[in-house]
């Protein structure tokens, strides 16, 4: 029996081995974010090949080893890009992080303003496993589609999205954070400033995860200024001050003081955040702001500028329903469309 014993040791010494430079590797991989790159690179061009037996194995090994670093960095990439066909191919070599890689794929298509394509993925939601992380991960996912749906100025049916969440929301405090204060958002924006301020009473900061505080300040700074609370609005944003932390919201923030400017008859005040929110590094979305800027700087007698701001909100967030308001203010302009080029 002293062979059988030491084959079973030898056997399991060599596992060990095997699987000590496999966690290594795996390892390397994760923090090299070069290497991580270039493998997502493979798996993205992989997918865009014909599905040969050899491809689907070497993208499910790729997706197993990687995920979910891997995956996640090829379906925003795909995404911010449009390809919907190629992220859903690759959301099938992760099972059971579907939800997961689609709602990514969601975020990503809003965050590049491809907001029909955001839209395009509902069809593509897997069907429910019933675990905690996938029903939370459907939550967030309708509350992404609701975002996408009023950036099209479809406000009811965004609304209508929300209204049977709730139950399924208290899961997990992130979605009653993010759920509650979506909803508010669509009330501010709406002129029902009293349920929205009413709304937020249920929301608390700490629900949200660190890089996320700053969006339920702005949008309380949003309901107060929809109820015409101007000094709370105020604070509210100073308290977002302290809370930024992503590029988006940084910028964001510049165009509600500006939004806050304008309100108080500051028109100066409200160009001058305005032109900072244009000139920020990020220049995703944003067609609100601008059309804002360009109507501001209409009142202080600068058509030609106000023509090329409103003419930032087509370039910067064409499918937006403030682009739409842009192409109307440019229509109208005595100063007639122009195409700076500075989008």
């Amino acid at each position: 029996m002293q062979w059988l014993t030491d084959r079973i040791f030898f056997g399991i010494f060599i596992f060990l081995c095997v699987y000590g430079l496999y966690a290594i590797a795996l390892d390397n991989i994760r923090r090299h974010k070069g290497l991580r790159a270039r493998l997502a690179g493979l798996v993205a061009t992989l997918v865009q090949r014909p599905p040969t037996l050899l491809r689907r194995a070497a993208l499910s090994v790729l997706v197993w080893l990687l995920r979910p670093s891997t995956s996640r960095e090829t379906v925003i990439g795909l995404a911010a890009n449009g390809d919907i066909v190629q992220v859903v191919a690759t959301t099938e070599f992760a099972p059971g992080n579907e939800a997961f890689l689609l709602n990514d794929a969601i975020n990503a298509s809003i965050n590049a303003g491809r907001y029909r394509a955001a839209l395009g993925y509902e069809a593509h939601i897997p069907a429910p496993s019933g675990t905690l992380d996938d029903t939370a991960n459907r939550v967030i996912i309708q509350i992404n589609l609701a975002e996408a749906e009023y950036n099209l100025g479809e406000w009811a049916a965004a609304e209508r999205r929300l209204a049977p969440l709730d139950a399924a929301a208290e899961c997990l405090r992130l979605c009653r954070a993010g759920l509650r204060t979506q909803r508010s958002w669509i009330y501010a924006l709406t002129g029902r400033a009293t349920e929205a301020l009413t709304v937020l009473q249920t929301v608390e900061p700490r629900w949200f995860p660190s890089d996320y505080v700053a969006e339920y300040w702005f949008t309380l700074a949003r309901a107060q200024l929809s109820a015409g609370l101007l000094d709370e609005c105020d604070k509210s944003l100073d308290r977002a001050e302290t809370s930024l932390v992503r590029s988006s919201s940084k910028r964001n923030h510049l165009f509600l003081r500006a939004h806050l400017a304008q309100a108080r008859g500051d028109l100066q005040a409200a160009s001058r955040l305005c032109e900072q929110a244009a000139s920020h590094e990020y220049k995703g979305q944003g067609a609100e702001g601008l059309v804002l800027w360009g109507d501001v700087l209409t009142k202080l007698g600068d058509s030609a500028g106000a023509a090329r701001a409103w003419q930032l909100a087509i370039d910067r967030d064409g499918e937006s329903e403030w682009a739409q308001v842009a192409k109307k203010r440019l229509t109208q302009s005595s100063a007639g469309p122009t195409v700076p080029g500075a989008a």
